[in-house]
C-alpha cells in the first residue's frame, strides 16, 4: 500500500466518525455524508486506471485519457475540503 492509500482511509475514516458523531439522527444526511466521504477514495486509489478511461466517443464526453496525478488531485481536494464541508453543512 502507498502512503497516499494508507492516508486516504485515515482521513476517510476520520470524516466518517465525524459524520456519525455530528449528523446523528438525520438518516439521509448521514447518507449524504458518507456518499460525500466514500466516492473520492477510489480516485486516490486508482487515479491511473481512472484517467485512462476515454468514454463514448459518439457522445464525444472524453475523448483523451486525464492524467492519473489529476485524478488523485482531484480525489484529494474532494476527501479534504468538500467532504469536511458537506460534514458541516448537515452537523
Amino acid at each position: 500500500m502507498t502512503i497516499s492509500r494508507i492516508a486516504s482511509l485515515i482521513v476517510a475514516a476520520g470524516l466518517l466518525i465525524a459524520a456519525a458523531l455530528l449528523v446523528r439522527r438525520d438518516g439521509p444526511g448521514l447518507a449524504t455524508c458518507v456518499l460525500v466521504v466514500l466516492v473520492p477514495v477510489p480516485l486516490i486509489w486508482f487515479p491511473d486506471a481512472l484517467g485512462r478511461y476515454t468514454g463514448p466517443a459518439e457522445l464525444g464526453s472524453i475523448g483523451r485519457p486525464t492524467p492519473g496525478i489529476m485524478i488523485a488531485v482531484v480525489g484529494w481536494v474532494w476527501l479534504a475540503v468538500i467532504s469536511p464541508l458537506v460534514i458541516a453543512i448537515y452537523s
